[in-house]
């Protein structure tokens, strides 16, 4: 379905280095996801752990870890 390919997008530019692109596929992939199955579904959770590793991934810590 469309939001499983829009996730898979998002794996796809996150394993490349394309934060930004993966960031935008995943909030479309996770609001098809929530809106459909809501936010337990596991696709659902799955879609955000993704979508807020993407988003630590291109916002780099400046804690000194």
């Amino acid at each position: 379905d469309i939001a499983d390919s829009l996730n898979s997008l998002g794996d796809a530019y996150q394993a490349s280095g394309d934060f930004n692109k993966a960031i935008a596929y995943y909030k479309q992939s996770y609001a098809m996801f929530l809106e459909i199955y809501g936010a337990e579904h596991p696709s659902t959770q799955t879609t955000k752990k993704h979508l807020e590793l993407a988003k630590n991934q291109a916002t780099p810590s400046t804690s000194g870890e």
